[in-house]
């Protein structure tokens, strides 16, 4: 089984021990690009709660229904990360970039109903805003896959504007070797585009002062 149908699957059983519904989260993240571009694999799922208090309740320290295989676990205020050995599960707590983009809904066979996914406006914006300092390979490489798949992105204001107000912090990220060797360990990738040419198409979008 791919790594991420393991991770989803571990995630679902996790929220719905606790009795979230799934319209109490939504499925976002390089994973959900990866389902709509195919541009990559993935071993890691992220999850976006939208209850800050529900985090405590799926934390293996006060539950441990659901940890079959769970390797270790780390928790914070708004994050916590479930290690399994083919990948990890992030439990988030963070407000949407863009509030009024809703998110699509799909079925995965194995797992009940719909199930909630961020849009991919919203996945780059939150790229874009709250990693922006610790912008790495694999977010720059979803940037350029995702804008070459949907080129519309690339004429986004709102969009635009959230990278222009984090210039600075993205320029920074993108110049660490960390970020390049990032870029080139991308697990079996489907652009050949090098380094260089998508830092530039990132930084050219952005704009000069």
């Amino acid at each position: 089984m791919e790594a991420w149908r393991s991770l989803i699957r571990r995630a679902v059983a996790r929220l719905q021990a606790i009795g979230l519904d799934t319209r109490d989260w939504t499925w976002g993240g390089g994973t959900v690009l990866m389902l709509r571009y195919q541009h990559r694999q993935s071993r890691d799922v992220d999850i976006f709660i939208n209850d800050v208090q529900y985090l405590s309740y799926l934390s293996p320290r006060l539950d441990d229904r659901e940890t079959d295989d769970l390797l270790e676990y780390h928790e914070q205020a708004n994050h916590l990360r479930l290690e399994y050995p083919e990948g990890e599960v992030d439990f988030l707590t963070v407000a949407p970039v863009f509030p009024g983009l809703n998110p699509q809904t799909m079925s995965l066979e194995g797992l009940p109903g719909d199930i909630q996914l961020m849009q991919d406006k919203e996945i780059l914006g939150q790229k874009l805003h709250y990693r922006a300092a610790g912008f790495t390979g694999r977010d720059l490489y979803d940037f350029v896959a995702v804008t070459r798949g949907d080129p519309d992105l690339l004429r986004d204001r709102e969009l635009q504007h959230i990278a222009e107000r984090r210039r600075d912090a993205l320029e920074v990220a993108l110049a660490s070797p960390n970020c390049e060797r990032g870029y080139d360990g991308i697990d079996q990738p489907s652009l050949n585009i090098p380094f260089s040419a998508a830092r530039s198409t990132l930084l050219d979008w952005i704009g000069s002062r």
